[in-house]
C-alpha cells in the first residue's frame, strides 16, 4: 500500500475526520486482503451513471462506470442488474455483454438510495447520421462596427439565437460537425493579419445549445491572437463537452455502437504537400477501431466556386486511404459535390454562423448530411445523403448570424446552384436528395 500516506489498524470505534481519506479492506485468516477502498466516510447521497443510453450489436461488451456522490463517499449493499439478461447482462463491475437484438434496462442500487438506470438498445445494424455545415464563426474582427456585430446581436438575443432555425435539424442527426473559425479567448496579442476574429469564452452556449457536438480548428483563425487563443478555445470547448480535431489530433466518437473519426487538416500553407497527414491521420483513426471517417480540409481560394486541382487530389487521396465522407471550408462559397469511388466529397460548405462579415453578398450554404448503415463489426452496408439548403441569415439585406433553411423559390435556386456545380464534377444529384 505504498500510495496510501499513513496507515493505522482500528480495532474499535474512531472519530471521523472529515479531511481526511480512509482505506479498507478484507483480510482472510491465511493473510490475504483486498485492494483497499478510498472513502471519505461521507454516506453517499445519490448515484451517477455514467450514461444513460447505450446501443450495442450482439457479443459486444462495455463497461458501465457507476459513481457515488459526493465523491469518495461509501455506499452498502450495491447491486447493478438488468431487466432482460437475455437482451444483455452484467456483472457486479458493471461490465454489459450484449447477447440478442432487443432492449433492456441495466440498473443500480444501493441501501438508502434511489435507483440509477442506463437503457440498453441490442441491434444487429445501426443507422450513424452526420451533418456537416461551413465556418462559424464566433466573434469579430476589432475593425468592425459594433453597432451590427456578432458580439451585439448576443448581447440583444443570446445564445439561443444563432441555430434557433436550424436546431431541430442537428437535435435530430447524431453528430453535427463544423469548423469553428476564430479564437474564443480573452487573452492575447492580435495576429498582425486582415482579419483577426475573436468571441467570448461564453459563447461555447451556442453551440451546445444548437446541438454541434464536434468542430474542426484547422484554419487560417485558430491561432490569431497568439498561441494562447488556440490552447484557451480548446480548454472551452472540452469544458463545454465539444470535440475538436486539428491537425494529428483525430476525434474518436461512439455513436449507437458505432465509431466515429473526425479529422481536420489544414492545407492553405503547404498544398499537396499534406498528403502525408492524410494518410498518416487516416491510418490512425483506423488502429483506432473506427468504422466511418469524416475528414475536414480547410483549401482552395476564398470567393472561388470551383474546386482547384489540389483539393481534387488531396480527396481522392483520402478517400483511397479509407475515408469515408470528406467535407471542405474556406472558399466562404458553395463548391459542388463529387460523388467519387461511391463516397462524396464536399468540397466547400460556405459560411454557415458567420461572424466575420455583417453582410457577404453571397448568403448561400447548406447542411450537407449523409446516413450510414452499420453492422456489427464496421461493415457498411449502405447510405444516402440529404442535402438543405441554406441561408446564412433569417433576413435578406443583413448578416443577423442565424442560418434558416431556404423556402419557396430561394430554395429552388440555391438547390439548383449546387446541382448545376456538382454536375461540373462529373455528379448528378437527383430530386430526392433534397
Amino acid at each position: 500500500f505504498s500510495d496510501v500516506p499513513s496507515y493505522q489498524e482500528y480495532t474499535g470505534a474512531f472519530r471521523v475526520d472529515p479531511a481526511k481519506r480512509y482505506y479498507f479492506f478484507a483480510k482472510d485468516n491465511a493473510g490475504n486482503m483486498t485492494l483497499p477502498v478510498e472513502t471519505t466516510m461521507v454516506p453517499a447521497q445519490s448515484l451517477q451513471a455514467a450514461r444513460t443510453q447505450l446501443t450495442l450489436f450482439p457479443n459486444e461488451s462495455t463497461k458501465l462506470e457507476f459513481a457515488a456522490l459526493p465523491e469518495g463517499s461509501f455506499v452498502n449493499g450495491f447491486h447493478i442488474t438488468s431487466s432482460d439478461p437475455k437482451v444483455a447482462s452484467v456483472d457486479q463491475k458493471g461490465v454489459i455483454t450484449a447477447l440478442s437484438n432487443g432492449q433492456t434496462t441495466i440498473e443500480a442500487a444501493a441501501d438508502g438510495l434511489p435507483t440509477v438506470s442506463c437503457s440498453v438498445t441490442v441491434q444487429s445494424q445501426a443507422e450513424i447520421t452526420i451533418s456537416a455545415a461551413g465556418d462559424v464563426t464566433m466573434g469579430e474582427d476589432v475593425g468592425m462596427s459594433p453597432s451590427n456585430s456578432f458580439s451585439t446581436v448576443y448581447s440583444m438575443y443570446g445564445a439561443s439565437h444563432f441555430f434557433d432555425n436550424v436546431r431541430s435539424i442537428f437535435s435530430a442527426d447524431d453528430i453535427t460537425f463544423v469548423n469553428l473559425e476564430g479564437t474564443l479567448t480573452d487573452r492575447g496579442e492580435r495576429e498582425n493579419k486582415q482579419f483577426a476574429f475573436r468571441g467570448s469564452p461564453s459563447y461555447t452556449d451556442i453551440l451546445t445549445d444548437g446541438s454541434v457536438e464536434a468542430v474542426t480548428l484547422a484554419n487560417n483563425h485558430s491561432r490569431d491572437y497568439g498561441e494562447v487563443s488556440l490552447e484557451d478555445t480548446q480548454k472551452y470547448l472540452t469544458e463545454a463537452g465539444i470535440d475538436y480535431c486539428i491537425g494529428d489530433r483525430v476525434v474518436i466518437r461512439e455513436q449507437g455502437g458505432v465509431r466515429v473519426a473526425l479529422i481536420g487538416i489544414y492545407v492553405l500553407d503547404e498544398g499537396a504537400a499534406r498528403e502525408a497527414q492524410v494518410r498518416s491521420t487516416i491510418e490512425n483513426a483506423q488502429e483506432q477501431g473506427a468504422d466511418i471517417i469524416v475528414i475536414a480540409f480547410h483549401w482552395g481560394s476564398e470567393n472561388s466556386y470551383v474546386p482547384d486541382s489540389v483539393q481534387q487530389s488531396l480527396a481522392h487521396v483520402a478517400i483511397d486511404c479509407g475515408a469515408h465522407l470528406v467535407v471542405g471550408h474556406h472558399p466562404h462559397v458553395l463548391q459542388g459535390i463529387e460523388e467519387y469511388n461511391g463516397k462524396y466529397i464536399v468540397y466547400s460548405l460556405g459560411n454557415f454562423c458567420f461572424g466575420g462579415n455583417s453582410n457577404p453578398s453571397d448568403k448561400d450554404t447548406m447542411i450537407f448530411q449523409q446516413t450510414f448503415r452499420v453492422e456489427a463489426g464496421g461493415n457498411i452496408t449502405g447510405t444516402s445523403i440529404h442535402i438543405v439548403p441554406c441561408s446564412i441569415s433569417s433576413e435578406t439585406g443583413w448578416n443577423n448570424y442565424q442560418p434558416t433553411p431556404a423556402v419557396g423559390d430561394e430554395e429552388i435556386r440555391i438547390r439548383e446552384k449546387i446541382r448545376e456545380m456538382s454536375q461540373t464534377l462529373g455528379t448528378q444529384l437527383g430530386d430526392d436528395v433534397f
